[in-house]
């Protein structure tokens, strides 16, 4: 959909050339430096691929493949040095998409699983200075038996962690929110703070940068 013209009117069409080479629910799509679209997992592929396809067609991703249906909706953040950070349920790794490379495997967070079904949410922080470093936090998120069983009996979770994902030594830093969260979304506010949201609640988890 393009921008609408202020005297007319617009709508979304359909493309029938940038299209899907895999039926996918619950993936997610990160926007790349040359405007094209990185798609990656749901519930009918484990594999990514770009759109427009640039020939290099469906390629797994093995991140994915380990973790069931927890790796719907993983998280994608794009780094200063062009390279993609990748989450999945309690695991991430630094992935070098241009040549499909793991460059980094990263620590195991604590706590519960952090992807759908009832997920968490993760925002890339602030970038300060020269941009060297970036830093990504990781909030709320359901008991693993949620799944077959979503009630007060399994409580979504209450803690954030939030690790630097240029250092070679990352480690996840832990904290816990105010309320317990899933299903919510962050965004970053022009203070660098981040604001936290669900259902018709609102709250604001201060970032310590």
């Amino acid at each position: 959909m393009s921008p609408c013209p202020a005297d007319g009117t617009c709508d979304w069409v359909e493309s029938d050339t940038n299209v899907l080479q895999a039926g996918r629910w619950y993936a997610t799509n990160q926007l790349l430096p040359d405007g094209s679209q990185f798609v990656l997992g749901g519930q009918y592929s484990n594999a990514y691929e770009f759109v427009p396809a640039n020939g290099a067609g469906l390629v797994n991703l093995e991140l994915l493949s380990s973790q069931g249906y927890f790796d719907w909706y993983p998280f994608v953040h794009l780094l200063p040095d062009g390279n993609l950070y990748i989450f999945a349920n309690r695991d991430s790794i630094l992935f070098d998409y241009q040549n499909g490379v793991v460059l980094q495997s990263y620590p195991t967070i604590p706590g519960e699983p952090r992807n759908y079904p009832c997920a968490g949410s993760s925002v890339l922080l602030a970038l300060d200075g020269d941009y060297t470093d970036a830093e990504v936090l990781v909030c709320g998120g359901a008991s693993i038996m949620a799944p077959g069983n979503v009630s007060a009996q399994y409580p979504a979770s209450q803690t954030c962690g939030q690790i630097v994902v240029t250092s070679p030594n990352a480690s996840w830093a832990m904290f816990e929110m105010p309320i317990r969260r899933n299903m919510g979304d962050m965004i970053m506010l022009p203070t660098s703070d981040v604001s936290s949201s669900y259902s018709l609640a609102t709250s604001f988890v201060q970032i310590f940068l």
